[in-house]
């Protein structure tokens, strides 16, 4: 099972992203690129923009309904609890 996250406030806490678990980045990072961001008329119009960040030194632009969608597991679960709490401050400034 997945969890999709929208981290409408990765900007202010992208350091996170290195700390994941090997899977999770892998996982991350062949999530599909967000095409809206390279080039805004090469996807739906109606579609929201992805997100750009860094992981381990190197900048991604993915979708924003592939990028963030970690497997549920022991392993992960405490990761996906600090991202959500990441992202709920970061949401409340």
């Amino acid at each position: 099972m997945k969890l999709r996250i929208y981290p409408e406030h990765i900007q202010e806490y992208q350091s996170f992203l290195d700390t994941l678990p090997e899977k999770v980045k892998k996982e991350i990072k062949k999530a599909s690129v967000c095409k809206r961001l390279i080039n805004p008329d090469d996807c739906n119009p109606k579609c929201i923009m992805g997100y750009t960040f860094v992981l381990d030194g190197e900048q991604y632009q993915k979708c924003r309904y592939m990028a963030f969608q970690p497997t549920l597991s022991e392993e992960n679960n405490p990761y996906i609890k600090q991202f959500l709490e990441k992202e709920l401050r970061a949401g409340s400034v």
